[in-house]
C-alpha cells in the first residue's frame, strides 16, 4: 500500500469539490499529481479524480499544468499546500526528495493577461 496525502480542491463559494491534489511516497521520494474538472461539463467523482491525480503523479513523462491563469493558480496553490503537509508528514525522507519540482516558462503568463 502506498502512503499518500490527499487534498480536495474546492469551489471557494460553495465549498463543493472540483478536484484533487495528491502527494504519494514512492520508494524514497514524493510524487505529486492533480485532477481538476470543468464544472460546466463534468460532475465531480472522487474515485475518478483520485485515479487521474495518481496517474499524473506516477507518469514517467510528467504532465502539463492548466493553461488558464485562474486554473493554474488554483492548482499551484493546492500543490504548494500539499507540499507543506508532505514536508511535515514524510520527515524520514530527504526534504529535497519531498519538494515539488515545477518548471514553468517565465513567459507563460504575461502581465497583460
Amino acid at each position: 500500500m502506498q502512503t499518500k496525502l490527499v487534498e480536495y480542491i474546492r469551489n471557494e463559494k460553495t465549498k463543493q469539490p472540483r478536484g484533487i491534489v495528491v502527494a504519494m511516497k514512492v520508494e524514497d521520494e514524493v510524487l505529486y499529481g492533480y485532477s481538476l474538472l470543468n464544472t460546466k461539463l463534468d460532475r465531480f467523482d472522487k474515485s475518478v479524480g483520485l485515479n487521474i491525480a495518481m496517474n499524473r503523479a506516477t507518469s514517467p513523462d510528467g504532465y502539463e499544468l492548466p493553461e488558464a491563469k485562474d486554473r493554474f493558480g488554483i492548482v499551484m496553490t493546492s500543490l504548494m499546500r500539499v507540499q507543506d503537509r508532505a514536508l511535515k508528514y514524510f520527515k524520514d525522507l530527504d526534504p529535497e526528495k519531498v519538494k515539488l519540482l515545477v518548471s514553468v516558462p517565465t513567459s507563460k503568463f504575461t502581465e497583460e493577461e
